[in-house]
């Protein structure tokens, strides 16, 4: 597909297209499928993002590169909505259409995917970042606040947070088999075992190349991740399905804190 400020095809179909505007950025989060080699070969099988807008978006414009909102395995087809206050809320179906590579015990069930937690979008120093809505903080009881390390168990819906990250020298494991690290300059998301009948239900690895992390924000449901990186510049979001509901994180010197939610 070519859309006007697009010298090349980029994909072949445009899904879910928002316009809005964050402090003095414009925005236009689209869904595109039919991304294919390079970068987008370690990616999903369709993305969604965002460009931003130079000009007028019914006028003269040009469209910047292609940002995604979410970096991790269950993403798609976001849509948003401006609240009372003035924030930009947007909620997106945490699911991959047409992926072969994972699946989800539910469909036994007869169910599967959800909803993110919404999130919302600011300008941070230039870039746009995401952050789960306040009014959750209403829902969160402190369960631990140490240094250093952190073991938590038996909590399915928590919140969990790595402050003042030094030198890219943190460990996240969730219930014995997903990883959160930074390894040859990228963070990662990573199962340990990709087989569909483990807690990635056949889900493997999903990276971000980044110079430095500097904090985490781990938002988990009974079978959905969400991680925040670094004031939610990048995030990474995974449906899960453990037996056994722990955490366990390590970062040197770091304020680390755990809530249930």
């Amino acid at each position: 597909m070519r859309a006007a400020g697009v010298e090349n095809p980029f994909g072949y179909m445009w899904e879910c297209p928002d316009y809005f505007e964050i402090g003095t950025k414009k925005l236009l989060s689209t869904s595109v499928q039919g991304l294919e080699g390079g970068i987008w070969d370690d990616c999903n099988v369709y993305q969604s993002g965002y460009f931003e807008i130079e000009g007028d978006i019914l006028g003269e414009y040009k469209l910047s590169e292609y940002h995604l909102w979410d970096y991790g395995f269950d993403y798609y087809a976001p849509q948003s909505f401006e609240t009372e206050d003035g924030r930009r809320i947007h909620i997106s179906w945490m699911g991959m259409p047409d992926c072969e590579e994972y699946t989800n015990p539910t469909i036994q069930t007869g169910w599967q995917h959800c909803f993110t937690f919404p999130r919302e979008i600011f300008e941070k120093d230039g870039k746009i970042c995401q952050r789960p809505v306040r009014e959750l903080e209403e829902k969160k009881t402190l369960i631990s606040s140490v240094e250093g390390m952190l073991e938590g168990n038996g909590y399915p819906v928590y919140e969990l947070n790595i402050s003042d990250i030094s030198q890219n020298q943190f460990h996240v494991t969730l219930s014995e088999e997903l990883i959160l690290d930074y390894e040859g300059g990228k963070f990662r998301m990573y199962f340990t075992d990709q087989d569909k009948e483990t807690v990635s239900a056949g889900r493997s690895m999903r990276y971000v190349e980044t110079i430095e992390v500097k904090n985490l924000k781990i938002l988990a449901d009974t079978s959905s991740v969400e991680v925040f990186v670094n004031d939610g510049e990048y995030v990474f979001s995974t449906r899960y399905y453990p037996e056994e509901y722990k955490v366990k994180a390590e970062a040197k010197n770091a304020e680390i804190t755990l809530y249930k939610i």
